[in-house]
């Protein structure tokens, strides 16, 4: 058994050490440089962490989505293609969730802290608990109709969608 600290723990040792004693010492850019490579040792804690357990995870997404195995480089071109030749679309509901769980375990090793994560992680919290009380929920990208949450969830991305269109249009 080893007892030396473990790459996490040393990480967490260097990014302290930087921020208590080195970033209140630099002023100007050099502070802005500091604190980006804080963040990236950040990064790499996290990616240390979870990287393989998300790899595990989109693997098993991806095999059941293409019904065999495979590398993850291998599965992952594969997808690609057959969403670019239209085999797989957004309306196919394995596919969907796959490629948002993929981006959030992307997101939860970049940015933790974004917003947009922690909405999404809420939002798919809500509807699951809704689907598992509620028999009666179809659910229907993520989200039921029959319950408050889902229907509000589904309001404001009907508001969003809306809205974008419109930027667009010009």
């Amino acid at each position: 058994m080893q007892d030396a600290p473990s790459s996490p723990e040393i990480i967490d040792a260097i990014s302290s050490l930087l921020k208590e004693r080195i970033l209140p010492k630099l002023e100007g850019h050099d502070v802005y440089a500091l604190r980006v490579a804080i963040n990236s040792l950040g990064i790499v804690k996290r990616e240390f962490e979870n990287r393989s357990d998300m790899e595990v995870g989109e693997k098993q997404r991806l095999e059941l989505i293409l019904g065999h195995s495979g590398t993850l480089e291998e599965l992952n071109s594969e997808l690609c293609k057959k969403i670019r030749d239209g085999d797989f679309t957004l309306s196919d509901k394995p596919v969907l969730e796959h490629l948002k769980q993929t981006a959030m375990d992307q997101v939860t090793i970049d940015q933790p802290k974004y917003s947009g994560l922690i909405y999404a992680r809420e939002q798919r919290s809500e509807c699951q608990t809704t689907q598992r009380l509620n028999t009666t929920c179809s659910a229907a990208d993520d989200h039921c109709a029959s319950c408050d949450d889902c229907r509000g969830y589904l309001s404001r991305r009907d508001f969003r969608q809306s809205a974008r269109a419109s930027v667009f249009k010009g």
